[in-house]
């Protein structure tokens, strides 16, 4: 990049911007001086080693006090997490996007790190997200630019162990970007924003990190749930009334390809499978939207195959079945016959059955260890499985299935699910066991 130590020189002097000693030139000129220390390293170590160790602390000074041309040099060219969370003064975790907002206040800056694959709805210390921390300054540009983004205005601050620890006020906890911004009297444009965003029905964006246009899908999850049992209970008052879109929103869609670990399912699998739900990582805007809709189809895949074997459970739904010698008017008139044999209206919930009393292995420690390594790959706080008794048209049938949760929301995973596997259940049964009786 630089041809001798006076180019580097000059590099220096060229972005050093103000030299003074007032207190305003001192955040720029911090900021100035870790370039300068980088381009000095780049000419006398070579610039991939010395851009390869800019820490996201180092990111972060530069969203605090940078020119937005030379942040986005940096995350194009690779050498920074856009997306890495770390300490910045005292909290524990913070991102570049917080600090850019919390610090410069600069909506170039802002719209730089989103245009580059900030991720609009990570969380810091303390449930802390872009918004929440926009909510508190008085810049309307930015706000504008999180919503039209995706930002969730419905967000709220946590009381974890973090932000206990980092002194965070517990009156605190609780909070949306609306509440936060009337009670710090911030804008009122901010205010008038952020409150027609949360009257406005659905998502305040359509995919996870797009705006919500005219060919953004709208979103497909609900708002989640207090636990797997009540997740459970609104799929199974959906299926009795065969209402599709409520079965898919008690599944986690948006979280689940938002959050989703590529690299760590890779790393555990050490092989790459083409017809996963999730198949790339979310290098961009457009990849994330993607990635949701895959996992919304691999989702109502499972419930196309609960609902075939609920309806014809002795359909072959693997192999083909050729229909070489058959009258295709009569299989199609029986097929039609069975769909419609069952009145789903008779759907009842029954009861939970507990994992252990199928399997006291089921909450061993190499089970639990399983699980939460299918979290950590799912980028959850918990995955757990339940069994949900319930009946149709008088017969009782086992839905076994995993939830997931999401910060404190719980959602569908899969139908089967590990407790599926653990009872040999078929794939295409939809994590129906159809005679429970003879698998107590």
């Amino acid at each position: 990049m630089f041809c001798s130590k006076r180019g580097a020189a000059a590099f220096c002097r060229k972005r050093g911007g103000k030299t003074g000693s007032s207190a305003e030139a001192r955040p720029l000129r911090k900021g100035y001086v870790l370039l300068c220390v980088m381009a000095l390293a780049c000419l006398f170590f070579g610039c991939g080693k010395a851009l390869a160790a800019i820490s996201p602390e180092t990111f972060f000074e530069l969203c605090a006090s940078g020119k937005p041309q030379v942040i986005e040099e940096l995350i194009k060219s690779g050498v920074v997490d856009v997306n890495a969370k770390a300490e910045w003064k005292n909290l524990p975790t913070c991102t570049a996007l917080m600090v850019a907002i919390g610090e410069s206040v600069n909506p170039e800056i802002v719209s730089v790190l989103l245009q580059n694959g900030a991720d609009v709805n990570a969380k810091g210390t303390g449930g802390f997200t872009a918004l929440l921390v926009a909510a508190m300054k008085d810049n309307p540009d930015i706000v504008d630019l999180l919503l039209k983004a995706g930002a969730d205005v419905n967000a709220k601050t946590e009381m974890d162990a973090e932000a206990e620890e980092a002194g965070m006020p517990p009156e605190l906890a609780g909070k949306t970007a609306l509440t936060l911004a009337v009670e710090n009297n911030s804008d009122p444009k901010i205010i008038a924003m952020l409150k027609a965003a949360s009257e406005k029905p659905g998502p305040s964006s359509g995919a996870a990190g797009l705006p919500e246009t005219d060919k953004t899908p709208r979103k497909s999850e609900g708002d989640g749930f207090d636990s797997p049992e009540d997740a459970a209970r609104a799929y199974l008052e959906a299926l009795g009334d065969q209402d599709l879109p409520r079965m898919i929103s008690t599944f986690a869609i948006e979280s689940y390809a938002r959050n989703y670990n590529l690299e760590a399912e890779l790393t555990r699998s050490r092989a790459y499978f083409p017809g996963a739900a999730i198949q790339m990582p979310n290098a961009n805007e457009f990849a994330v939207s993607i990635n949701t809709e895959s996992r919304r189809v691999n989702v109502a895949r499972m419930i196309l195959s609960q609902y075939l074997f609920l309806c014809y459970p002795d359909l072959d739904q693997i192999r083909m079945q050729p229909l070489k010698d058959v009258d295709v008017s009569e299989f199609v008139g029986q097929f039609s016959k069975n769909l419609n044999k069952p009145n789903f209206r008779t759907v009842e919930f029954v009861r939970f059955v507990l994992p252990k009393t199928i399997f006291d292995r089921y909450f061993s420690a190499s089970n639990l260890k399983n699980l939460a390594q299918m979290a950590d790959r799912l980028g959850a706080k918990q995955v757990t499985g339940r069994v949900a008794v319930f009946k149709l048209d008088g017969k009782e049938y086992w839905l076994c299935l995993d939830a997931v949760r999401y910060g404190d929301k719980w959602y569908l995973m899969a139908l089967g699910g590990s407790i599926g596997i653990w009872m040999n259940i078929d794939v295409t049964n939809g994590g129906i066991l159809a005679n429970p009786g003879q698998n107590k």
